[in-house]
């Protein structure tokens, strides 16, 4: 079928024709049929297989969940969330909206690291063309001003000969890194928060950022769930699933089997990685209509708090990163080219005109 290598991109465009369908009251296999030729080229195939079973009356759920589809899982719980909930256009433009999060989060970080690779390639380009030169240059004044010869610039005058081959290196496995990011973190299936982790979780504000819309995700869909009057056990367990965070699932898990047993989700001896206001709502479990009111209003607060803290990073990312990486290959070539020529006067000063007596 050829899906594993879909990307956020072609995650969106599914998602938004199937809300689109799923909302508009048309049926699912013969609208997927008339939008296929409207969809990129690797999707095609999908949108058909779907239409091809829905039309033969399977189950969207079970069609999803088929290794030959390749979906992700958070994929799959997000629609089994949806059809729980009976609101399945919402849970189809919610993963759109986490795919397009994750998307918009790349090519700020893509953008962000251009100007100081390329700082960093011009600056061993530098270096290069002019280590050889000054580094002769330093070696023959100092022997021709009877500098000592072991004063500490003529090593590293030296130790800059040597190294005038090997700064290319540096740049190199930088943009050799840099290009390997981009195509993996592209091909990768990036709605997953264990690959977003992976990816972008080495950069600053990052995780914070990221552990926000999942929380806000998280409210969302238990509001949903639990609006419908589904068992507040089996709403854990589906919404955490569909958010994908692993340890959340975990303790998801544990909380549900505690309120089948008639117990509190959490108490003194359960650490929760969940939120503190989620593990203290669940904890002290209220009417359904407060629940869910909480719910919501924490979801719009934690999508506020997340929306704000990516617009200062689309802002300040690039100027973190070029002071960092820019900032230190600009100082090692200063102090390669210049250390030995401030080394070199100071030898010249000390034998020509302030001799030693």
């Amino acid at each position: 079928m050829g899906s594993a290598n879909l990307q956020a991109e072609h995650l969106i465009a599914l998602c938004h024709e199937l809300k689109g369908l799923s909302g508009s009251g048309v049926p699912l296999p013969d609208g997927l049929r008339y939008v296929a030729h409207e969809l990129p080229r690797s999707l095609r195939p999908v949108a058909d297989h779907l239409a091809t079973r829905l039309a033969a009356g399977e189950d969207l759920q079970n069609i999803l969940a088929n290794e030959e589809l390749q979906l992700p899982p958070i994929f799959q719980a997000m629609v089994t969330a949806g059809v729980k909930s009976g609101q399945l256009p919402t849970a189809f433009e919610a993963v759109s909206r986490a795919a397009r999060r994750i998307a918009e989060l790349r090519q700020t970080i893509v953008i962000s690291l251009a100007y100081p690779l390329l700082l960093m390639v011009l600056v061993a380009f530098c270096a290069v063309l002019v280590l050889p030169k000054l580094s002769d240059m330093y070696l023959v004044t100092a022997e021709s001003q009877n500098v000592d010869s072991d004063s500490w610039f003529l090593t590293l005058a030296s130790w800059s000969a040597m190294l005038r081959h090997g700064l290319w290196f540096a740049p190199l496995i930088a943009v050799t890194a840099a290009g390997i990011w981009v195509l993996r973190s592209r091909r990768a299936f990036m709605i997953q928060p264990q690959h977003a982790s992976k990816w972008f979780g080495w950069l600053p504000w990052i995780g914070p950022l990221l552990q926000k819309y999942q929380t806000s995700h998280l409210c969302q869909l238990l509001a949903m769930l639990i609006a419908r009057q589904i068992p507040l056990d089996e709403s854990l367990l589906l919404a955490s699933n569909a958010v994908g965070n692993l340890r959340w699932q975990h303790d998801c898990q544990s909380a549900a089997q505690r309120i089948n047993q008639g117990q509190p989700a959490f108490d003194a001896n359960n650490v929760s990685s969940l939120p503190p206001f989620l593990t203290w709502l669940l904890s002290n479990p209220t009417k359904t209509d407060e629940m869910v009111s909480m719910l919501d209003e924490y979801a719009v607060q934690q999508q506020q708090l997340a929306e704000d803290q990516a617009y200062w990073l689309r802002t300040f990312l690039p100027i973190y990163l070029t002071i960092l990486l820019g900032g230190i290959a600009v100082a090692i070539y200063a102090f390669i080219v210049l250390a030995p020529w401030y080394g070199m006067l100071e030898g010249i000063g000390t034998e020509n005109i302030f001799p030693k007596s």
